[in-house]
């Protein structure tokens, strides 16, 4: 007799056999082989992977917070439902949740529904006027402007901090904003608790830790710009933490500077340079309100006067160690971690309440040798390799590539679209790290 079974193979597909039932003294047959892998791949034809990577100009940011696009964004007045009132600051105005419209949310973040990153935005306002409501800040180390002619302006990782010729500024290194170098509401900031390793090498790259004392803006492009992560920074230079303000002779020329708005208030000691102004200048015990005429006091002159307020928009050198991170103040540094001296400095989070206590990584306050460096060399390669959006991707790309072998492979930017080659990653693993370190990133 003859009757119809149906086996279920390892992989879940359902299979239907004939089957001859013999009731004889014969031997069984031997058991029956069914395949680990669906039919349609029998033939062993490799997978296709096609990428298609984020090459726009936010990716080159140095900031991911929750907000529409991961920039801070300073409103300058009323927007939305968020009232003036609640304007000159980086705070108070937030998406709605059905999504079509901002409004007031005190102490969260602004959410900029628009998206609009221009001067001036059109707005019906019965007299049909544009108005000036959002400024853009997604920086926090500035290194100057580039090139228009050298020919790695056309890279995303040669554009360097810029200032009035785009509108993304850098967020001024004071504890009122001190949530912007904190991991706890900065995603893309330095984590202590995260170990920091440099890129995959391959045969066209070679990438080591990079050095503190000379870390890259980028591990690839521009070889000769760096940061001493060691050192104060004041303008385009690196000076000794014990020099005092009045002695610095730095200039602050390429757009090395930090923008400030009214509502922005500049603590007592902040030592600053004008880009109008050859001094660097210390600011006195009552702080500086940026924009408020008498209230800055500061002892900086131009042309012989004395200067008694900041205007709102202005350009300064703000001095500040690089290596400085905030945590929430309830949270304990990573186990082992070595820093035996208390908080360096109090920060807030963006509700302006909650404290933030703020470490730097320098020698005396760590107890040894050892700790020190460990937390100097993780935070310098975090710089290097990680510090920008894009940075990050080449790494995670560069990592999850390292082992894969046995599929064809190719991408493209979504900004630059192209036809992909498809190829054996196996045969051209370095033609495809040359795109994950250098072409993946064109603007």
């Amino acid at each position: 007799m003859r009757m119809a079974v149906t086996l279920l193979s390892k992989v879940g597909y359902s299979v239907t056999i004939a089957a001859a039932v013999v009731f004889s003294s014969i031997a069984p047959a031997a058991t029956l082989g069914l395949p680990d892998t669906p039919l349609f791949l029998a033939g062993g034809a490799q997978p296709n992977l096609i990428m298609a990577i984020d090459d726009s100009g936010s990716m080159d940011f140095e900031v991911l917070f929750p907000t529409n696009d991961g920039a801070a964004w300073w409103r300058l007045q009323q927007w939305g439902s968020c009232p003036d009132s609640t304007a000159n600051s980086f705070v108070g105005c937030r998406n709605n949740a059905d999504g079509t419209s901002d409004v007031p949310a005190p102490g969260q973040l602004n959410f900029n529904n628009s998206g609009e990153n221009s001067f001036n935005i059109p707005r019906d306002d019965n007299n049909n006027n544009d108005v000036q409501v959002w400024r853009k800040f997604v920086y926090l180390f500035p290194n100057g402007y580039p090139d228009p002619d050298d020919d790695q302006f056309l890279f995303v990782t040669a554009r360097r901090r810029v200032n009035d010729g785009s509108g993304h500024y850098a967020i001024p290194p004071i504890p009122a904003y001190a949530w912007a170098r904190s991991p706890d509401h900065n995603a893309a900031y330095f984590n202590p608790s995260v170990n920091y390793t440099p890129w995959v090498s391959t045969a066209d790259y070679t990438f080591g830790n990079s050095p503190a004392s000379a870390a890259r803006f980028d591990p690839v492009f521009e070889t000769d710009r760096t940061m001493n992560l060691t050192r104060d920074r004041t303008g385009n230079v690196s000076v000794d933490p014990n020099t005092a303000c009045g002695s610095l002779t730095s200039s602050a020329s390429d757009n090395h500077y930090f923008k400030v708005y009214r509502g922005m208030t500049l603590p007592s000691q902040t030592c600053l340079r004008r880009s109008d102004n050859t001094n660097w200048e210390t600011i006195g015990t009552n702080g500086c309100q940026v924009g408020v005429n008498g209230q800055c006091d500061t002892s900086l002159r131009v042309s012989g006067n004395r200067v008694t307020s900041l205007d709102s928009g202005a350009l300064v050198a703000i001095r500040y160690f690089p290596a400085t991170f905030y945590l929430a103040a309830g949270t304990a540094l990573p186990t082992g971690y070595g820093y035996t001296a208390a908080a360096t400095t109090t920060g807030r989070a963006p509700n302006g309440t909650t404290a933030l206590n703020g470490y730097q990584i320098k020698r005396t306050n760590f107890g040894s040798d050892a700790a020190y460096n460990t937390a100097i060399q993780n935070f310098a390669n975090w710089f290097t390799y990680y510090r920008k959006r894009h940075q990050a991707l080449r790494a995670g790309l560069g990592e999850a590539f390292s082992d894969i072998t046995g599929i064809r492979v190719d991408g493209f930017t979504i900004n630059n679209r192209q036809d992909v080659t498809m190829g054996t990653v196996d045969d051209t693993r370095r033609a495809l790290y040359q795109k994950f370190y250098t072409q993946f990133v064109r603007a």
